[in-house]
């Protein structure tokens, strides 16, 4: 199934106001990833998991380029890196081998004052690495994760809570062996869809069982959610899709966002909402059929609202937004 957004009609901040605090406004993603380069972090932290940014040193110059993706909620462009072994695995297929490394590198991006309409890279602001070792990280299925900011330093202090958030996001992926990226298409884009059009005529591929997604859902009674989100439903949505599996427990700042695609999909697919929450309904990220607002959107495109608490925010700010979306 393709996600096609056509256009984000409506944009605005709804707050459940708090005793503590109310009318500040809600803290963007790109806000929480500056904000979280500014925390109390050890200086001298210069390692994570065995691994240290100064041993990988120059790795954009020397290794293969995979990938670049575009962060819209952070703002942030970035480079996907492997080093000859991880290079090999990826393109022929085989088993990454002990010493495979993935390396990215996290670009802030500002607009461009000469052209309004592009963004241009400002600068690194933090770099991620995956090494391949089986014995030492079994836990985490294989892969050693270490995130640091442009100066080398650890961003965590708490590197167990760290690698199991990145582990339990990358389950989504069991078929790549944990890996996302995948190497980025730089042939003609028309002469791809040529190519798939002739597949497809060819053969109709079965679909895949559901027990076999990587992401699942489960249906559940609107009652059971929490009431930030029960207040956003109409009273004929009963039923909801919740995303279910490890990224409960392993939720963190950023898994909120990035499950908003496959809720967006699963809302489109089934016409019910769908949700994902952490594992104690403090956070929630859900998408449903807009039904109230009456959003107009073009033939074929359908109203979907999606609503997120913003991490770590002490007056429970709700984020809202309505776009349009086709199957």
């Amino acid at each position: 199934m393709k996600l096609l957004v056509i256009a984000l009609v409506v944009n605005v901040f709804f707050a459940v106001p708090s005793k503590a605090q109310t009318g500040k406004p809600a803290v963007t993603p790109r806000q929480a990833l500056l904000s979280r380069h500014m925390q109390k972090l050890d200086p001298s932290q210069m390692e994570m998991n065995g691994i240290r940014l100064k041993d990988y040193e120059g790795f954009e110059k020397n290794w293969k380029f995979v990938t670049v993706r575009y962060r819209k909620d952070s703002t942030e462009m970035r480079y996907t890196y492997a080093n000859d072994l991880a290079w090999k695995a990826l393109t022929s297929g085989e088993k990454y081998p002990d010493g495979a490394v993935f390396a990215k590198i996290g670009v802030i991006t500002e607009e461009d004052p000469s052209f309004a309409s592009s963004v241009v890279p400002m600068g690194a602001i933090r770099y991620q690495f995956m090494v391949r070792d089986e014995k030492k990280c079994k836990h985490t299925d294989g892969w050693c994760y270490a995130l640091f900011g442009g100066l080398g330093v650890a961003l965590t202090n708490d590197v167990k809570t760290e690698e199991m958030a990145c582990a339990a996001c990358h389950k989504i992926v069991p078929e790549r062996q944990y890996v996302f990226s995948q190497v980025a298409p730089l042939t003609s884009y028309m002469k791809q869809v040529q190519e798939k059009a002739a597949k497809a005529m060819e053969a109709i591929l079965p679909p895949v069982p559901v027990d076999q997604k990587a992401v699942q859902f489960k249906t559940i009674s609107a009652s059971d959610l929490p009431e930030d989100a029960q207040r956003f439903l109409s009273s004929k949505q009963k039923k909801v899709r919740d995303l279910v599996g490890p990224l409960k427990e392993s939720a963190f700042e950023g898994t909120l966002n990035e499950m908003l695609p496959n809720l967006i999909k699963e809302a489109l697919a089934t016409n019910q909402p769908a949700i994902f929450t952490t594992t104690d309904q403090k956070y929630f990220t859900m998408a449903f059929p807009d039904h109230q607002r009456k959003t107009p959107c073009n033939d074929g495109m359908h109203p979907i609202a999606f609503v997120e608490t913003v991490w770590g925010s002490p007056s429970r700010r709700i984020n809202l937004n309505v776009g349009c979306y086709g199957k």
